[in-house]
């Protein structure tokens, strides 16, 4: 008689599924009730525009799924075969589906502001001229600070709901399916080009240390036409842009003869500069690999939803 337990699992969701890839990873037989995806078929509204994103909810569980940040997917069964893939590097719950909004990463618009109670004391709209990587960006290389009235009014609507204080960016970026503004995201901390404001006269981390001090803030915000650039990303992105055919040298040039506020250059500190120069050569190597291999990586260990195929359970619809 074996003493391996053997387990039914009622469904074939992303518990199920999980819960099933660790059974068998165990040596436990586990036998799955369910569809496969169920749930995500019956429920996604026939007229599902895509191209979608399918992403993960947090950066926790590092794999490459969460590296490359998005994955962006054509149709309902590359959709499903991509969720059971991604399943197989983090927890199937932690992976969610965005609407892909046409147009590149630069058109990104960011509203930062310091705030009380929802007010801003502080503020600058500015607009993600490029980003790095180029597609789904994992940061900001070159910024201006540009007037945009319907950017400001909507993330203050945001922020006065909350209602928030602190240090805050919003990002929103066009729709040019209706010419709305779509929200992206709301981060409750300091963003990575803030020292753009303090090129303009406006240092938002020393008025947010006056302000947890308890001193008097005077309403201010940053003029238009600031900029910002990371070089060596920013260069890194300009080369993606580059071998893309999206952008050429002529264009390039504007911003080496006017070229901002250096997110890490500084004349009386050279130091973290040049410790750039290693990160450069990393990325550069990164990038020389995700040119070379396929997009579609070859999976050694078997994914959820190929245990669930599997299986042979599938026509029991419970709690997919």
């Amino acid at each position: 008689m074996s003493t391996v337990p053997e387990v039914a699992i009622i469904g074939a969701g992303p518990y199920g599924l999980s819960a099933a890839a660790h059974l068998r990873a165990a040596g436990v037989k586990a036998t799955i009730f369910g569809h496969t995806m169920g749930f995500w078929e019956r429920q996604m509204p026939a007229e599902c525009l895509f191209p979608i994103l399918l992403k993960p909810s947090s950066k926790d569980q590092p794999s490459r799924f969460t590296r490359e940040k998005a994955w962006r997917v054509s149709n309902r069964a590359e959709m499903l075969s991509r969720h059971d893939e991604a399943g197989a590097l983090i927890k199937p719950d932690s992976i969610m589906l965005q609407d892909l909004i046409p147009g590149g990463g630069d058109r990104q618009f960011a509203y930062a502001a310091l705030c009380v109670d929802g007010a801003p004391l502080a503020s600058v709209v500015a607009m993600r001229r490029r980003q790095h990587p180029i597609d789904f960006g994992q940061s900001s290389s070159f910024v201006e600070s540009v007037e945009e009235p319907e950017v400001e009014r909507l993330a203050c609507v945001v922020l006065r709901a909350i209602p928030y204080s602190g240090l805050v960016e919003v990002e929103f970026k066009p729709d040019p399916r209706d010419d709305q503004f779509r929200l992206l995201d709301v981060n409750p901390r300091v963003w990575g080009w803030h020292t753009l404001g303090a090129a303009a006269g406006v240092d938002f981390t020393y008025l947010a240390w006056q302000l947890a001090n308890g001193r008097q803030i005077s309403e201010t915000r940053v003029r238009p036409g600031v900029k910002w650039v990371r070089a060596v990303t920013d260069a890194l992105a300009v080369l993606q842009q580059l071998r893309a055919g999206c952008f050429s040298l002529r264009d390039y040039v504007p911003c080496l003869r006017s070229p901002g506020e250096a997110a890490i250059w500084t004349r009386d500190d050279r130091l973290p500069a040049l410790s750039e120069i290693p990160a450069l050569i990393y990325a550069c190597y990164r990038i020389g690999r995700s040119i070379r291999r396929p997009t579609y990586a070859t999976q050694s260990t078997p994914t959820p939803g190929a245990i669930a195929d599997e299986a042979g359970f599938k026509h029991v619809e419970i709690g997919s």
